[in-house]
């Protein structure tokens, strides 16, 4: 990957403009996609690992905060999520209330180091009435290995733990 002064800023050709509600410019970069030899071999190696993921997409044109904050359509460095979470209004939920989960809500993954190191959008939540808790069921992008529908917990540790979840849905103004 050639890297350009500016990347991800405004200057950069490979950016799309891309704004929170309170208006902070979102670097950005489009990236281009890998040959599709190389994208099925992703999906391969990902689903051999964990075979309950599903693998929706084999786009690496995005990443996990591109998929969640830019619409499938751009890289956005993850580290930047906690910041578009408060400027477009999201709150965080109780992470132990998972009843009140919902579909597209936002699931953050921290590292070993307790930095944001991965983000996920809620697909469902289903009760287990027997073991009183909750299987929730994400999407999100492993990196520019494609997109794939997962259990919360199932990912390359490299992603981290799942650690909060946030939502705009039952904000009240």
């Amino acid at each position: 990957m050639t890297y350009i002064i500016g990347q991800g800023s405004c200057e950069d050709p490979r950016s799309l403009d891309l704004q929170t509600q309170r208006k902070w410019r979102i670097p950005n970069e489009l990236r281009p996609e890998l040959p599709l030899a190389a994208r099925m071999e992703a999906i391969k190696i990902v689903t051999e690992k964990y075979p309950s993921a599903r693998a929706l997409s084999s786009s690496g044109q995005y990443n996990c905060a591109g998929l969640v904050f830019g619409s499938r359509r751009v890289a956005i460095d993850v580290e930047h999520a906690e910041k578009i979470l408060r400027d477009d209004g999201y709150a965080e939920l109780d992470w132990f209330d998972r009843g009140t989960w919902d579909t597209g809500d936002v699931v953050v993954y921290r590292d070993a180091k307790r930095e944001l190191s991965h983000v996920a959008v809620v697909h469902s939540v289903t009760p287990d009435p027997v073991a009183r808790s909750h299987t929730v069921t994400v999407v999100s992008a492993w990196g520019q290995s494609g997109e794939y529908c997962h259990e919360m917990g199932n990912v390359s540790p490299l992603l981290g733990t799942p650690r909060q979840v946030w939502s705009k849905r039952l904000i009240r103004d």
